[in-house]
């Protein structure tokens, strides 16, 4: 399982990873094994979006946005239960499950439950669990799950993300203008977006 960075500080990202891929592989070595087999790199960046990390099908590829990995609160093992969360919408995606719509809280239910349950084998995972045990009850928030819900939420990220690399806000109010003038606000988020934390 290759981990990749651009990130400056590639010591630390590694060092976090690795870490977390220990915690599963010892406490969980069944569910390590399905990783392997599920994902092929995680790599850790600047991620454009709303959640923490995301499941990209088109690398297998878990992604970990840098600023929750490197987050010195985050802890090893709410990034192991991130990690197998991003690998459940991998098998899930592989078995012909698509991330639409209209089961789209659904299927993060089920990504949530895998992190609760990997949460468990820890001995330190109750914060994890308690975590992963709160994030269950929105998956049952039909609303929250929309198309229109996710772009509107990315938006935000958008903003968000470009104040973060120090972008001016005359750039950020143009770039929104922009998308939505030439109507990039509609038709939906598509791919694996992973947890909200």
């Amino acid at each position: 399982l290759r981990i990749s960075t651009l990130e400056s500080d590639e010591r630390a990202v590694f060092a976090r990873v690795e870490a977390a891929l220990k915690l599963i592989k010892l406490y969980a070595p069944f569910r390590y094994r399905r990783l392997r087999d599920d994902l092929d790199l995680i790599w850790v960046g600047l991620l454009f979006g709303e959640a923490c990390a995301h499941f990209d099908e088109n690398i297998d590829a878990c992604e970990i946005d840098s600023r929750y990995l490197l987050d010195d609160v985050r802890t090893t093992e709410e990034i192991a239960c991130t990690i197998v969360h991003e690998a459940t919408h991998a098998r899930l995606l592989r078995a012909g499950i698509p991330y639409d719509a209209v089961i789209r809280g659904r299927v993060e239910a089920v990504c949530v439950r895998r992190e609760i349950a990997i949460a468990g084998r820890f001995p330190n995972g109750s914060a994890a669990r308690a975590s992963a045990e709160t994030l269950l009850k929105l998956c049952d928030n039909s609303d929250f799950w929309t198309d229109d819900a996710f772009d509107s939420r990315f938006v935000k990220s958008i903003s968000n993300n470009l104040r973060h690399l120090g972008a001016p806000e005359w750039l950020i109010k143009a770039m929104l203008v922009v998308r939505k003038f030439r109507g990039l606000d509609k038709g939906g988020v598509h791919g694996g977006e992973g947890t909200v934390k």
